[in-house]
């Protein structure tokens, strides 16, 4: 995924999401992103975007975070 296509898309969640924030705290889960490279290096970039979007909307006060744990508890049931 190229950088600038990463922080548009990043930009619009976070725009998307202003606009929940000011009407309610609003609970989400951030899912790893799909890596579709077949280089091996690339396999973990995935997690780590995930991690970048989240810090970014954990510091909105309208936003609680879904803890990692608990969301791949959720997706298993």
């Amino acid at each position: 995924m190229k950088k600038s296509l990463f922080f548009v898309i990043l930009l619009f969640l976070i725009i998307s999401v202003s606009g929940i924030i000011a009407a309610e705290t609003v609970r989400i889960a951030i899912l790893d992103f799909e890596v579709q490279s077949s280089n091996q290096d690339y396999i973990y970039l995935g997690k780590g975007f995930a991690e970048f979007v989240a810090v970014d909307l954990s510091e909105y006060k309208g936003i609680k975070l879904i803890e990692r744990d608990k969301r791949n508890a959720i997706l298993e049931e």
